[in-house]
């Protein structure tokens, strides 16, 4: 057997346990230090995306944008629809005053043989 006494032996085992807690003791600090950096750094990066979804939000048009737009879409259209009638009227009446004068021409030229 060895010369220690019981005393000195489990005071040497607690004296080891309490390395050993307090090892786990910094471990877990350690730990929970790391885990509230990576919260952090992860909120902040959320903070940042809000910030630029609220940027790009800023970008898009409004309902009201939008139903004005439409109105202004269906003026052009209004307009465009008139002007083509009347470039469509004006070519018509270019074509019936061409043709008036080819046949004019033509039966002035039978008319003078």
């Amino acid at each position: 057997m060895s010369d220690i006494t019981l005393r000195e032996y489990y005071d040497s085992r607690f004296i080891e346990l309490e390395k050993r807690l307090q090892v786990k003791s910094d471990a877990e600090k350690y730990a929970l230090e790391l885990a509230g950096k990576i919260l952090d750094t992860r909120l902040e990066r959320m903070n940042e995306v809000r910030a630029q979804l609220d940027r790009q939000a800023n970008t898009f048009a409004t309902k009201v944008d939008v139903d004005h737009l439409g109105e202004d879409v269906d003026e052009v259209l209004l307009w465009k629809s008139n002007h083509e009638g009347k470039a469509s009227r004006a070519n018509l009446i270019a074509i019936v005053s061409l043709v008036v004068s080819v046949l004019l021409a033509i039966f002035h030229i039978l008319r003078g043989v």
